[in-house]
């Protein structure tokens, strides 16, 4: 028998066609995802506390069902793509080669971490009674987030387990480009609130940062077959080599081991 056919083709058909149209966000839920805090901000005099509450609890929600559906896919799957780090994730220094739990460090980590800044924020900015008075938004906005997420993301995830390692890896590699947006806006908070203490700045560059990657996360889904590999994996100064092969022999690896990513874990030699 030979060993090689095993190997998923380089260039699925159907399967691919039927990731790729999945790829796509609705877009009812993108657009709804930005209105209500613009809505909330403009007409019913939102603080920017309750922006980034809302947005915070959209990455924890995305994050958990994500991480349920890597979870799932393994369980189910057993692919070798899971027993290499994907993200480039580490534990310290050391690389987290198991992927279902690269994910959940480099989501519901950082995640975490916001959510303790803006706890902090929110108290700094709104004292105790108008925290009170926000309960109740607080609570419309964890429903909002609930519902809009979970509905956007279970056309997604639906049937985890019958889909291919490639479109799970860059799924859910995408889904952290929220929260890379919430830590860049974390990150920029300070300068803003320096320059506008009503905080309108700082809304108005989470609801940016967002955009950017909502529209970043909504790329057609690539073909494994034009996957190339980091260009920091090429080494093009070790070697005596021309650069054009080593390029292709770095690309023609690369490739090998999207391949055998799909190939099932469990009883490999």
């Amino acid at each position: 028998m030979n060993p090689t056919s095993d190997l998923p083709s380089a260039d699925p058909s159907s399967s691919h066609t039927e990731d790729e149209q999945a790829n796509h966000s609705p877009l009812w839920s993108v657009v709804t995802m930005h209105a209500v805090p613009a809505v909330g901000v403009l007409f019913l005099g939102w603080s920017m506390a309750l922006v980034l509450i809302f947005y915070w609890l959209e990455n924890l929600i995305s994050g958990l069902v994500w991480n349920r559906a890597v979870r799932r896919h393994y369980d189910l799957t057993g692919m070798r793509g899971h027993h290499r780090n994907q993200l480039g994730v580490s534990s310290g220094k050391t690389p987290i080669d198991f992927f279902p739990r690269e994910y959940r460090a480099g989501a519901l980590f950082f995640t975490a971490g916001h959510g303790l800044f803006i706890a902090i924020l929110a108290f700094l900015i709104l004292d105790g009674a108008d925290l009170q008075e926000d309960l109740m938004w607080i609570g419309v906005l964890a429903a909002a987030s609930i519902i809009i997420t979970w509905q956007e993301l279970r056309p997604l995830v639906r049937d985890v387990e019958t889909r291919s390692f490639h479109w799970l890896r860059i799924q859910a590699s995408r889904s952290l480009y929220q929260v890379h947006a919430m830590h860049a806006g974390v990150i920029l908070g300070a300068w803003s609130l320096a320059a506008d203490e009503g905080g309108r700045l700082l809304i108005l560059i989470f609801i940016g940062l967002r955009i950017v990657a909502d529209a970043l996360r909504n790329r057609p889904l690539p073909r494994r077959s034009e996957m190339r590999p980091p260009w920091f994996t090429i080494h093009i100064g070790e070697s005596s080599e021309p650069a054009e092969i080593r390029r292709k022999r770095a690309m023609e690896d690369y490739q090998r081991q999207l391949a055998e990513d799909e190939l099932p874990f469990r009883g490999a030699q």
